[in-house]
C-alpha cells in the first residue's frame, strides 16, 4: 500500500503507463481479434484495479465510502476472489441475513407496540436494504433504503426497528467472537430476546463453510473494530443458546423425514424411548438447514402446541442442528 506522496506520484505514473498500453492493446488487437485481446488484457486489468485501489485508500477515497455506510460486510473463502463471488453464494447469504433482521425486527416492533403504543405498520419496505459493492473486494455495504421517522401515541421518537434488529445482531457477533466485556445476559437481560438473536447469530455462522472461511463485519455500528466471524464462534453461541432456551420452548429429537418445501413442514420419526412421529413446521429462514437434515437425526428448538387431549400435536421449529454433524464438530 502507499505509504507517502512520493510512492502516490510513482503509482500514479504506473498507472498512466498501464491505461496507456492497454489502450495501445485494444486499438490493435479489439477489432481484429476480441478473444485474443480479452486473454491479453486480464493481467493488465487486474494490475490496473490494484493500483486504483491502492491510490483511492491513499487519498481517502475508500475510508469515506466505508464511513458513509452503516455495515460493511465482507466474505472471504477460498472460492471468493477479489471483486469475485457467485450469484448464488452472495444471493444466500444476502436472504439469509435479511430473514434473519427481519425476525429481530419484527419481535422489536411487536414489543414496541405493546409497551409504548406503537401504530400498527407493516415494516416490510425497511429491510429492504440498499447494497452497495465495493470496487476491490466483496464488501457489502448495507444501509436502509428511506428516513424513518414515527412516533408514539405519546409523541415519543421510535427508533427504525430494522435499524434495531441490525445493531442487535452486531452486538450478538461482537459478544460471540470476544470484543464484549460483558456476559451475554447482561446485554440482552431478557430470555426470550436473548434466545432470538443468538439464533439469528448462529445462522450467520452457519454460512461459514467451505465456500466462506470468514464473515467480517464492520462500519459506523461497530466502534470495537471489526468483527471476523469463524466457525470457533459456533460452539459458543451454541451453548448460550441451550441455556436460553425460554421455558415454553422445547428441544426434541428424531430423524427428519417427508419434508415438503413448498408448505414448509417435516415428520421427525424413529424418536429415542418410541415417541410417536412429530409433525413440524418451519419458516422460510431455516430453509437451508431444513434441506440439509433430510433423512439425518436431528435435533429441533420450537415452540410446542398441543391438541384438546394435551398430546404434542406439532412444533414450530426455529433451530435445526445434525446431531452426529454436531458431534464430529
Amino acid at each position: 500500500m502507499i505509504e507517502n506522496e512520493k510512492e502516490y506520484q510513482s503509482t500514479k505514473k504506473a498507472l498512466e503507463h498501464l491505461e496507456k498500453s492497454l489502450t495501445g492493446l485494444h486499438t490493435e488487437l479489439y477489432n481484429s481479434s476480441p478473444e485474443r485481446y480479452f486473454v491479453l488484457a486480464e493481467p493488465y486489468l487486474d494490475y490496473i484495479k490494484k493500483l486504483r485501489y491502492e491510490i483511492d485508500s491513499y487519498i481517502g477515497i475508500i475510508s469515506a465510502e466505508e464511513k458513509s455506510v452503516p455495515l460493511w460486510i465482507r466474505l472471504k473463502g477460498p472460492q471468493i476472489g477479489e471483486g469475485n463471488i457467485s450469484i448464488a453464494l452472495l444471493s444466500n447469504f444476502l436472504e439469509n441475513f435479511k430473514l434473519s433482521v427481519k425476525r429481530v425486527a419484527e419481535f422489536l416492533s411487536e414489543e414496541t407496540l405493546l409497551k409504548k403504543g406503537r401504530p400498527k405498520e407493516d415494516i416490510r419496505s425497511l429491510y429492504d436494504f440498499n447494497i452497495r459493492i465495493l470496487p476491490g473486494s466483496v464488501r457489502i455495504g448495507i444501509s436502509f433504503p428511506s428516513p424513518y421517522e414515527q412516533k408514539t401515541i405519546l409523541g415519543e421518537s421510535i427508533e427504525n426497528p430494522v435499524e434495531g434488529a441490525v445493531k442487535k445482531i452486531i452486538k450478538g457477533a461482537s459478544w460471540a467472537v470476544g470484543l464484549e466485556d460483558k456476559e451475554i445476559e447482561e446485554i440482552f437481560p431478557k430470555e426470550e430476546e436473548r434466545y432470538l438473536i443468538l439464533t439469528q447469530v448462529d445462522k450467520l455462522t452457519k454460512s461459514i463453510d467451505g465456500k466462506v472461511s470468514t464473515i467480517e463485519l464492520k462500519g459506523k455500528y461497530i466502534p470495537k473494530g471489526p468483527i471476523i466471524l469463524t466457525k470457533n464462534a459456533s460452539k459458543r453461541i451454541k451453548k448460550a443458546i441451550e441455556k436460553s432456551i425460554p421455558p415454553e420452548k422445547a428441544i426434541e429429537e428424531g430423524v427428519m423425514r417427508e419434508i415438503d418445501l413448498d408448505k414448509r413442514h417435516f415428520y421427525l420419526r424413529e424418536r429415542p424411548n418410541k415417541k410417536e412421529e412429530l409433525h413440524c413446521e418451519y419458516d422460510e429462514v431455516i430453509k437451508e438447514d431444513a434441506k440439509i437434515g433430510l433423512d439425518k437425526m436431528v435435533r429441533v428448538v420450537g415452540e410446542l402446541y398441543y391438541d384438546k387431549f394435551k398430546k404434542p400435536r406439532s412444533l414450530k421449529v426455529e433451530k435445526i442442528d445434525i446431531i452426529n454433524q454436531e458431534n464430529n464438530d
